[in-house]
């Protein structure tokens, strides 16, 4: 199973007046992913973009998307917003890709021997079961 992890680029500082959740990327944070984009771009589109409805994570995907050229239509999924790293696994299914947040989506990339993820990097994951015995 292959799927792709990417955490939402780096969003404005919260403030007293705005929710985390409305939180948009930054000018560097949007920079970022648009270099993401360019090494994203030849590789294959995602079958499915699980994404979490934050506003930062939203904005990660439409420049992707654009950027891309990708037209895999977005799946917004409000669980992703505060998801543990188990419940992002239980999700995922070969060829998707997740835009998300941290911790989870760090800890899903470290379940696979991948890196801590910064804000707007991401991790391709190359999963096979190798062997497997049950009673």
């Amino acid at each position: 199973m292959q799927f792709t992890l990417v955490r939402h680029g780096n969003a404005e500082l919260a403030s007293g007046e705005r929710r985390d959740f409305d939180r948009q990327l930054s000018a560097a944070g949007r920079a970022d992913v648009a270099r993401l984009a360019a090494w994203l771009r030849t590789r294959q589109p995602p079958k499915r973009a699980l994404i979490s409805p934050a506003v930062r994570t939203t904005e990660t995907w439409q420049i992707l998307q654009a950027e891309t050229g990708w037209t895999t239509a977005a799946i917004f999924v409000p669980a992703l917003y505060e998801a543990t790293a188990f419940e992002l696994t239980e999700m995922l299914q070969d060829g998707d890709i997740l835009v998300g947040h941290d911790p989870a989506i760090s800890e899903v990339s470290d379940m696979h021997s991948g890196p801590a993820m910064s804000h707007g990097s991401c991790v391709r994951i190359d999963a096979h079961v190798v062997e497997e015995w049950s009673p």
